[in-house]
């Protein structure tokens, strides 16, 4: 968009074009343009932007209200119906609960709308593992919840991402015949329907999402309990309808954090070896893996997100931040000590940067940017 075209947008649209805009972009447009300028200047502009930027959803997950007091160590939890939204002053504020309490859901966007899918809706008295394949829709603009049609396959700790119009989900864990089963199925909702497509060369429980140049990537995972996590990647091609081999990640890593930015893929955290939290971190650009420096917390089943933050007088810097998470509780054998920590990461100086706690802690839990 140029500046003339930016001059013919109302007020509030101008705002939203300029909470988007790169560093440079930003100072080009403002410099050129009379309808920027009177939209106001310093803290009142900066203000506005963010309001006017993206908003994230934390969606369920796991809260600190884990049972610990079962003699045989298998965990049962109460899964959380809350959603809370970032605003742009760092707090976070309570949304309409979802109708179905879950941790290890995915969630997409479809415009407006935030699609969460899957998960383990385990109530205490019940094993949290049993997976769902219910789908809820929450529309922002009314802040209304609506079910919608249920997947093909229930799986939990699944993979979720979108692709144009469509949601990809893949692999995950299923409960049958009284055992736990990885899947290497997936599906993909387009106009109300779940249509089923060729399996994952891998089956893959706990694996993270992105998309990366039209194609999906399912990254990581555990393929079995006697297995360390995966290194390797399998990559969707919506075109062809086939999967092929990615560039393996150099650490293998299951329930990790993931989120794209200008085109690179950055995974942080995750369980690794003997089951212990890592606070890792790698990007996948041009083919290839490099690690990144660590984060400061240990965590798995965390959240990550692009997120804006003013940075001097003249726009804002992008980074990924990490949200909440499992860290390493005082039993190595227990998987769940949710923690509230979140951390930001700037890609440009490489540094990581603790930022406000969340209110509580959440493990496990759906993101969604919009």
């Amino acid at each position: 968009m140029d500046t003339r075209e930016l001059m013919q947008l109302p007020p509030e649209l101008v705002i939203l074009v300029l909470a988007h805009a790169t560093l440079s972009a930003f100072g080009r447009l403002k410099r050129c343009c009379h309808a920027v300028r009177n939209l106001g200047t310093g803290e009142v502009l900066q203000r506005k932007m963010q309001e006017a930027a993206s908003q994230i959803y934390l969606l369920g997950g796991g809260g600190e209200d884990y049972d610990w007091t079962r003699s045989d160590g298998y965990v049962r939890a109460d899964r959380m119906t809350s959603v809370v939204k970032l605003q742009a002053d760092g707090q976070w504020v309570d949304m309409p609960q979802m109708p179905t309490a879950r941790s290890c859901a995915g969630a997409a966007v479809l415009g407006s709308d935030i699609y969460v899918v899957g998960g383990s809706p385990g109530v205490r008295g019940v094993d949290c593992d049993i997976p769902s394949s219910a789908v809820e829709k929450f529309d922002t603009m009314r802040n209304e919840w609506q079910a919608m049609p249920a997947m093909q396959v229930e799986r939990t700790a699944l993979a979720a991402a979108v692709i144009g119009n469509s949601i990809y989900v893949a692999g995950g864990m299923n409960h049958r015949d009284g055992r736990d089963h990885r899947l290497k199925s997936a599906e993909r909702y387009d106009d109300g329907a779940w249509t089923q497509l060729p399996d994952m060369p891998t089956c893959r429980e706990g694996a993270s999402a992105a998309v990366i140049a039209g194609k999906l990537l399912v990254i990581g995972g555990a393929a079995n309990d006697d297995q360390e996590p995966l290194r390797s990647v399998d990559v969707f091609d919506p075109q062809t309808s086939s999967w092929s081999p990615g560039p393996q990640m150099n650490y293998g890593r299951e329930h990790a954090a993931v989120a794209v930015l200008d085109g690179i893929c950055y995974v942080m955290g995750g369980t690794g070896a003997q089951d212990s939290r890592m606070n890792s971190a790698e990007r996948l650009e041009g083919g290839t893996w490099t690690m990144l420096p660590p984060m400061p917390t240990a965590r798995a089943g965390a959240a990550a997100a692009v997120t804006q933050r003013v940075h001097g007088a003249h726009g804002f810097r992008l980074e990924i931040s990490v949200f909440g998470g499992n860290g390493q509780g005082a039993n190595p054998n227990w998987d769940y000590d949710p923690i509230n920590t979140v951390e930001a990461f700037d890609p440009q100086t490489q540094e990581w940067t603790t930022m406000p706690g969340m209110a509580i802690c959440r493990g496990d839990a759906a993101v969604a940017r919009l």
